[in-house]
């Protein structure tokens, strides 16, 4: 009888929820929500509230802010009702209880219970909500941020509106927001693409888990589909995408050995295979094979792509770039060293070079012997060409410019100034630069923090966090500097927690991996740094070049060199 009555219950909440939500105008309502309805009883979960006091909020172990206030967010909520739920990691040790996963949890976030990855494979990008799987209740999505979201959702839809004193949840409320993107579909070899794994090779060198990553990043933009990525070390999927050569048995297609200009594009029964004999060779395969997919679906929302045979190709595009990052000591403007500080630039020739302390007479020098090469853009920083430049010189011959200014490091970025606490005028400078060889564009930006003040330069990186931010959405960026901080400092963590990261410290392969300010004497200070954005840059080398010139160094600064690929 009492079952009968939960039933009864159910159908009855099914009803006022669902018409609920569609009379409350006080309901934020998104584009393309969808509810997940249950047909039929014997489909239905749910948790009794005479169960709930058993549940802990469970958030992964190593979540960032958004994961960590979501489950907060859902903690308490739900104490209101039940004070006994518990919040806590998803940290596993076998044999101890309190470390072993319960069968009443609600799973907030990318945790590491298996409920959570089966709810997120239905899931593309930036869709996000919540779902009872038996006795779990997931709320997530890809991201930190949808996560965020989903527990909101939650919070408002279910707990602040619940209508019955015996039933907390039922599988009749789960959610499902679902995103807009470019198509509806996408079958790679007939198969949809969201069935399939990115599987690199664990050798310990982490080239193709990069690039791994990368390929995941793009074909989210692409497509909107998010695949998960891991090492062949676990256990094969039903469709894995292989990068590099790994230990899967993909019917005959390791067999070809491509030349050391040459990569190999194949599929086998259940595999898509992407691989070459070095770094350049597996970038160019992962470029073909993310074009391939955005001709398909350029055809229409229902997107088809096939991968036939094994295909051995010929890569005869260069497609790495440089940049590096160069304080060239604006006193002691000697003829030896203005001249060991212009063969430094010329022994590595990056694409895009950032100088600091370039007064107008550095300027001279910098402009009238690197002109074969470079154009350049900038502006001193008291206005005009008065006082130094942080200028972007750029390769002539690879880039077209779209647009370039400078910005002051202030309150009123858009006019000489400062902030008080700062000894001297601070400026960044950007340039936005269009390849030749194929448009893609991306952002250089350019500055130098006071050399003082912990104080002004927090206040500038802050500023100059709104401006990485504002670029960012658009395209990929490359900062340099000398940011007269270390690691660890409140003014880098600003720069830190946007959405670039040190090269240094996602460089495939490093060299001279030490400090950058020496100062003509014993000092080894790690003051300058080549941010480059998360997602859309992948360093294969990063280089601090401290090498003499002519027996002596070329500043009281190494530049900082690097080497990369926009994905």
């Amino acid at each position: 009888m009492r079952r009968a009555v939960v039933f009864l219950l159910v159908a009855l909440t099914f009803f006022a929820v669902f018409t609920g939500c569609v009379a409350d105008g006080n309901k934020p309502q998104d584009e393309n929500e969808t509810g997940r309805e249950t047909t039929t009883q014997s489909q239905i979960h749910m948790i009794l509230m005479s169960e709930l006091a058993n549940y802990s909020v469970v958030r992964p172990e190593a979540a960032g802010e958004d994961e960590k206030k979501a489950a907060v967010v859902v903690w308490e909520a739900i104490k209101e009702i039940s004070d006994k739920v518990r919040i806590k990691d998803d940290f596993v040790k076998e044999g101890f209880p309190e470390f072993t996963p319960g069968e009443y949890e609600i799973l907030v976030g990318n945790t590491n219970r298996e409920e959570t990855a089966e709810f997120l494979s239905d899931l593309r990008a930036d869709d996000y909500g919540y779902r009872l799987i038996g006795k779990k209740l997931v709320i997530a999505g890809h991201s930190e941020a949808n996560t965020y979201r989903a527990a909101v959702r939650f919070v408002e839809n279910v707990v602040e509106r619940r209508m019955d004193s015996d039933i907390f949840y039922s599988s009749g409320y789960d959610f499902l927001h679902t995103g807009n993107y470019p198509v509806d579909s996408f079958r790679l070899n007939g198969i949809d693409l969201g069935d399939y794994v990115i599987v690199y090779k664990n050798n310990g060198n982490n080239a193709e888990a990069l690039i791994a990553e990368s390929l995941r990043h793009s074909i989210v933009e692409a497509t909107g589909y998010y695949l998960r990525v891991y090492s062949d070390k676990e256990k094969a999927g039903d469709y894995e995408i292989l990068i590099g050569r790994t230990s899967r048995d993909a019917g005959g297609v390791y067999s070809h050995e491509p030349g050391d200009t040459e990569y190999v594009i194949g599929a086998g029964d259940r595999y898509i295979v992407l691989y070459a004999n070095n770094i350049d060779g597996h970038f160019a395969a992962l470029g073909d094979f993310i074009d391939r997919i955005k001709a398909a679906c350029e055809t229409g929302r229902e997107a088809e792509l096939s991968i036939g045979g094994i295909e051995v190709i010929k890569d005869k595009s260069d497609l790495s770039l440089s940049a590096m990052s160069f304080n060239v000591y604006v006193s002691n403007m000697s003829a030896e060293r203005v001249s060991r500080v212009l063969a430094m630039v010329e022994k590595y020739l990056p694409d895009t070079v950032g100088f600091q302390e370039a007064s107008p007479a550095w300027m001279n020098q910098l402009r009238s012997r690197l002109s074969a090469y470079y154009s350049y853009v900038g502006a001193g920083r008291d206005g005009g060409d008065k006082g130094e430049y942080n200028p972007i010189f750029y390769r002539k011959d690879k880039f077209t410019l779209l647009d370039s200014g400078t910005k002051w490091l202030s309150a009123t970025p858009d006019k000489v100034s400062k902030f008080s606490e700062s000894s001297l005028n601070r400026i960044f400078t950007y340039a936005v630069l269009k390849r030749s060889s194929d448009g893609r564009i991306f952002v250089h930006i350019n500055t130098h923090f006071d050399h003082k003040s912990n104080v002004a330069r927090v206040k500038q990186a802050e500023v100059l966090k709104g401006f990485i931010e504002e670029f960012a959405q658009n395209y990929p960026v490359i900062l340099t500097g000398d940011f007269n901080c270390k690691t660890g400092t409140d003014e880098y963590k600003i720069i830190d927690a946007t959405s670039l990261v040190s090269s240094r410290d996602i460089a495939i392969k490093k060299e001279n991996d030490t400090g950058t300010y020496h100062g003509y004497r014993s000092q080894n200070n790690l003051i300058d740094f080549v941010f480059v954005s998360e997602t859309g840059i992948l360093v294969k080398f990063y280089k601090v070049a401290n090498e003499q010139i002519d027996g002596d160094y070329a500043s009281d600064h190494h530049p900082v060199y690097i080497e990369y690929f926009i994905t």
